[in-house]
């Protein structure tokens, strides 16, 4: 349980125009209250197996109400005024929004593994390009020496043809030893979430009301006293969490990946980029 002495009461035209952008819509603040939300913190552990291995934790973030992934939230946690509570009963009304956010956490923790393994992931790439430099030079090298060979006097037809077609082979052969070495350092990781920490505290539910050519379209956002922000949009294709979003021919509101096709009437073209816009 978190408590906070002082929460923003304005300023949410100004804070939502620069956290969104929106395509094909204008934007303004309609209304807004303060409400109780509540988050959910993962610790997941990771281990990333190549030529070596990696192993390390990573936090992932999520509103329970939205299903935003949030950014920030878990390392903010530590300078908030906080309570704790063990065993506490979850309340019911949490409990399909859990299930879903632990349904999609292979995708959110993939994404966050990656980051935290990047450097992982160039050591193992430049040992891969390192390898194949060498494969290729001693290939290359081996090529030069037998077709040096075939200038030697005395040798019969059938040696010739032998030789000319140890060498036609030799383009497959590099082929398949850097299939081999692919295989050698590509990274496997798995993911087991290992530790969870349900966040209740107050905060600030902001309804965007958003012109979409002749249409209208309510979007509810939140903002975050953790991380004195506005928490990501959820994008109604993916269900992904984005702050670039547009919308289809049905007011559908996506994320630039569903952008091109929307995944929930499998139609209709994004509407021209335009600018969000703050109120009068």
């Amino acid at each position: 349980q978190l408590d906070f002495h002082y929460i923003k009461s304005q300023g949410f035209d100004a804070l939502t125009q620069e956290c969104f952008q929106f395509r094909g819509g204008l934007g303004r603040v309609d209304q807004w209250a303060k409400v109780l939300t509540h988050y959910v913190v993962l610790t997941c552990r990771y281990r990333a197996q190549s030529d070596e291995q990696k192993e390390g934790l990573c936090e992932l973030a999520f509103n329970l109400e939205t299903g935003a992934q949030v950014p920030g939230l878990a390392s903010g946690l530590e300078t908030a005024s906080r309570r704790y509570s063990q065993n506490a009963p979850v309340p019911k009304e949490l409990s399909e929004p859990l299930r879903m956010v632990f349904g999609g956490i292979q995708k959110a923790a993939g994404e966050a593994v990656l980051r935290e393994t990047a450097g992982f992931e160039e050591s193992m790439n430049r040992k891969l390009r390192r390898d194949a430099a060498h494969l290729e030079e001693y290939y290359r090298s081996l090529e030069q020496e037998m077709q040096q060979s075939l200038a030697r006097s005395g040798l019969s037809d059938q040696l010739v043809r032998d030789r000319r077609a140890k060498i036609a082979l030799i383009p497959e052969e590099l082929a398949r030893k850097k299939e081999d070495l692919f295989k050698k350092y590509s990274i496997r990781i798995g993911i087991v979430p290992c530790a969870v920490l349900l966040v209740a505290t107050p905060a600030v539910k902001v309804l965007l009301r958003v012109a979409i050519g002749k249409q209208q379209k309510a979007i509810s956002a939140i903002y975050n006293p953790v991380t004195k922000t506005m928490d990501p949009l959820v994008c109604e294709g993916c269900r992904g969490s984005a702050t670039r979003l547009g919308f289809c021919d049905q007011a559908h509101m996506l994320c630039p990946d569903c952008a091109g096709r929307c995944p929930v009437c499998r139609g209709g073209q994004l509407h021209s980029a335009s600018p969000t816009q703050p109120a009068g």
